[in-house]
């Protein structure tokens, strides 16, 4: 479960694993040499690692999407990148083959 706390050094933001230090938040709140927003629209996903571990989005993504949805708590996935849904949720990718099937 997740939720809004302070930081360090970012200000408030959304505590992914409190305990790990993994937070999602705006890339304002990064270094600017960093170049974390241009990054993040480059075409590719090759250059958006940038982080430290936190998960950044871009300032308009986080106050429009983010902070609505979070404000009270909630739950939240962060799927891996590198691995396929199948591979890492093979019973609900089997689930969403066998609905398909049925439709």
């Amino acid at each position: 479960m997740g939720g809004y706390g302070d930081s360090i050094d970012a200000g408030r933001v959304l505590w992914v694993d409190y305990d790990s230090a993994v937070s999602m938040h705006p890339t304002a709140s990064g270094v600017p040499s960093e170049r974390r927003d241009e990054r993040l629209a480059s075409p590719t996903p090759d250059d958006n690692r940038v982080t430290h571990g936190c998960i950044n989005v871009s300032n308009e993504f986080y106050e429009q999407v983010v902070k609505p949805t979070f404000e009270k708590g909630g739950v939240f996935y962060i799927l891996p990148d590198k691995a396929s849904i199948a591979e890492t949720f093979p019973e609900f990718a089997q689930g969403r083959a066998a609905k398909k099937r049925r439709n």
